[in-house]
Parts: C-alpha cells; sequence; structure tokens
C-alpha cells in the first residue's frame, strides 16, 4: 500500500485523516452529502423510495408496481424510479426464504448485488455490464502500447465491468467482491481494493492514449467509479486525475445490504449509492461527447492537450 500511497492520494473511511487537502475537503461533501441522500433528492425519487418501503410485506410486489411516479420528472428520474421497483422485487422475492449466511463469495454476489447493478444496466442504457470475471482492455491496450505481446502478459480480470456507450467504449465501472455475505477474507479484501486502484488507473491511461488531441483540462474531469464488496458492505469509489501524474482514489458513498424484510430501511443508503453512480455515469457519458468534439477541433481550447500533458 505504501508504493501506491507514492502516486495515489486515497481518501476513503478506513484511510482518511482529518485535514484541510482537496482530497479531505471533497471527502467531507460526500459523507454530507451521503447523510442528505442528496442523490435521491436530485432525481427526486426520495420520496418514492420512503413511501414504497412503508407498504406492507404481504402484496408488496403488487402494491409496488401500482405505485405512480411523478409525471413531470425527467427521464432519467422515471428511469431510477423503475430501477427502484425492479430491485425492490427481487428483495421481496430473497425475503421469502432468506440465505442470511452465505459465505460462498459468488453466492452473495448473485443474489445481493447483481439485481441492483443489472437494473441499471437495463434500465438506463448508460452502461453495458459483463458479469464474472471479465478481462479488463485497458489492461490489454496498454501491453499492446508498450510494444509487448499479450500471450505471455497478465491480463486482470474483474467480477463486473461496465462499459459507457462512448465513442472509446470506455470501461468505467469495476466491480470487485470479496467473500461471503457475513465472511471477509481481509487479505483478499485488501487485495481487491488494491487491484480497482490499479485497474482504474490503467483505464484512464488507457483513456487518455485515445483522447490525445482532447484538452487536458477537460480530460481532468474523466473518473473511473469502482464498486467494492466487502461482506455485506458496498463502497463506491472514484479515480481521477491530479497533477503531476498522480492520481485520487475517493470515496464517494457506502451502505450495508441488507438480507432480510426487517432490515429494508437500509436499502435507502444502497439506493442513494446506485444513484450516485447513476448521475456519474449520466456525467461521464456528456464528458465523452465534448472530449469528442475537443479533440476534433470542434471547440476550442487554450492550454495543453492530453498528449502534452500526459502521453
Amino acid at each position: 500500500m505504501d508504493a501506491i500511497t507514492n502516486h495515489v492520494e486515497i481518501c476513503t473511511s478506513s484511510s482518511a485523516s482529518p485535514g484541510s487537502s482537496a482530497m479531505d475537503l471533497l471527502f467531507a461533501d460526500n459523507l454530507k452529502d451521503q447523510r442528505m441522500n442528496h442523490s435521491l433528492n436530485v432525481l427526486g425519487t426520495f420520496t418514492f423510495l420512503t413511501d414504497a418501503l412503508e407498504l406492507s410485506y404481504e402484496g408488496f410486489a403488487e402494491a409496488l408496481w401500482s405505485m405512480d411516479f411523478d409525471t413531470t420528472s425527467n427521464r432519467r428520474s422515471h428511469e431510477f424510479a423503475l430501477i427502484i421497483k425492479y430491485a425492490l422485487t427481487d428483495f421481496h422475492m430473497i425475503c421469502q426464504a432468506p440465505s442470511v449466511q452465505v459465505k460462498h463469495e459468488r453466492t452473495a454476489f448473485v443474489e445481493f448485488v447483481i439485481p441492483y447493478l443489472k437494473a441499471l444496466d437495463k434500465c438506463t442504457g448508460l452502461v453495458k455490464i459483463g458479469w464474472c470475471e471479465k478481462d479488463l482492455n485497458a489492461n490489454k491496450l496498454i501491453v499492446l502500447n508498450r510494444n509487448d505481446t499479450l500471450k505471455n502478459a497478465v491480463i486482470r480480470k474483474i467480477d463486473a465491468l461496465g462499459t459507457l456507450n462512448t465513442s472509446t467504449t470506455m470501461e468505467d465501472l469495476l466491480v470487485e467482491s470479496s467473500g461471503g455475505n457475513f465472511e471477509e477474507n481481509v487479505k483478499h479484501a485488501q487485495e481487491d481494493t488494491l487491484k480497482v486502484i490499479e485497474c482504474s488507473t490503467m483505464v484512464l491511461k488507457a483513456e487518455a492514449s485515445q483522447r490525445k488531441d482532447a484538452a487536458f483540462d477537460l480530460f481532468k474531469q474523466s473518473k473511473v467509479m469502482s464498486l467494492l464488496v466487502i461482506k455485506n458492505q458496498l463502497t463506491l469509489c472514484s479515480t481521477g486525475i491530479l497533477e503531476n501524474k498522480r492520481w485520487s482514489f475517493v470515496q464517494l458513498r457506502s451502505a450495508t445490504l441488507p438480507v432480510s424484510w426487517e432490515q429494508r430501511y437500509l436499502l435507502v443508503k444502497v439506493f442513494e449509492l446506485l444513484a450516485t453512480l447513476m448521475l456519474e455515469l449520466e456525467r461521464m457519458e456528456r464528458l465523452g461527447l465534448e472530449l469528442d468534439k475537443s479533440a476534433a477541433g470542434v471547440t476550442p481550447y487554450e492550454g495543453p492537450s492530453v498528449r502534452e500533458a500526459l502521453v
């Protein structure tokens, strides 16, 4: 970890210390936004979610799908309301016969995590997610850019890998799961954290190699999202670019996954995390178009290009 911190500024609940640096202040703002359910309120879905959680267990699915959402809201808000419906329906189904003690890593991941991400994929079209040990293409691109061959290269595999609908098909969502929902492998969890930091910086480097003529000031707005699943805890982080070829790794949201109906109000923070992820993916989709225009000379800029600053 010490070697990583020489190149990456890390601000998470397990690593951040009080201070006045820009990263510390950003982390503090994220904690405040999480407490206030900022992303759910931006999408206008907070009340819809809490009303849904007040529904009775008996007949829940029927009552949930009969709930209307404000027709004056924008498209993304409607999409997130649909995500809530699909994910809550799946959660209610799990609660029919809850598997409280799930020790197998893949079983816990499939039952308790994938339904939320699959709903995000299918309802928004913002990201296309491949499941279970997907090759990181950014890793392959970096190997080829070094004039190495893929034959003997070690290519990182990701538990779930989300690709944006941009001209570069950027791999903007990395998901890693460590242990079952009640059993933690500490060594595995630490390795996965280092892995997502390494892989997310690879993605940014690969993106830079495809955006060489774009404005560097614009490119610095790029972020790679990572979701760490450790036991029943979800942690959403973003990796970005700092000055002097250094990187940032900052926690955006965290949540505890409920495994029974009695724990259902924990879902508020799960959906706040998911809403934050959705808004960030939407921002990155818009940024991809702006970077295309910048690289093509449609949008003139002053200052260095990505080529001059990084590549």
